[in-house]
């Protein structure tokens, strides 16, 4: 059960240092505000998008968290390789961005159901309780993280979220 805690405190910290850094590294390359508007459009279009489609994919296939978790990593990789090629423009980050929130849409269904499907229901508040205190954590934690990665090296955040994301998948 504890790894189980840990799987979602390390995903959803890297998904939120990961997005902080995006937001910051964003606005230093446009100087524009709007376009951390399409930052969480493009991160949350997908999953909106695809609602109809994953969960059946969830329900049918039991690997699916982790193989959209390990893409949601590769994306990191790749975040971290384009910030430190010096970018000059934004629209890379914003189709990485989108291919991130495509794999974090596969990735949710499943991930929300693990509770269930690992404890019997007399252990289920217990859990839940403590799958959403890790998964609060993780949304303080993860900014914080960023934002003192990012202040060190652009690339830090990146690399630091696709470490987190691999360590969730396994």
């Amino acid at each position: 059960m504890w790894l189980l805690l840990f799987s979602v405190f390390a995903s959803a910290s890297a998904t939120a240092a990961q997005l902080t850094a995006l937001g910051k590294q964003v606005y230093d390359l446009t100087g524009r505000e709007l376009d951390l508007g399409w930052l969480g459009l493009a991160e949350f279009a997908p999953a909106a998008l695809l609602v109809l489609v994953t969960g059946a994919v969830a329900d049918r296939h039991h690997p699916p968290a982790v193989v959209a978790v390990t893409a949601q990593a590769v994306v990191s990789v790749a975040l971290a390789l384009y910030a430190g090629s010096e970018p000059t423009s934004a629209s890379p980050i914003f189709a990485l961005v989108f291919a991130f929130g495509t794999a974090r849409a596969f990735a949710a269904p499943a991930a929300r159901a693990l509770p269930a499907d690992l404890v019997g229901p007399d252990r289920l508040p217990w859990v839940v309780a403590r799958y959403s205190g890790a998964w609060q954590a993780a949304l303080v934690a993860g900014p914080v993280a960023g934002g003192l990665l990012y202040a060190v090296d652009v690339r830090l955040p990146y690399v630091a979220a696709a470490a987190l994301l691999l360590a969730s998948a396994t």
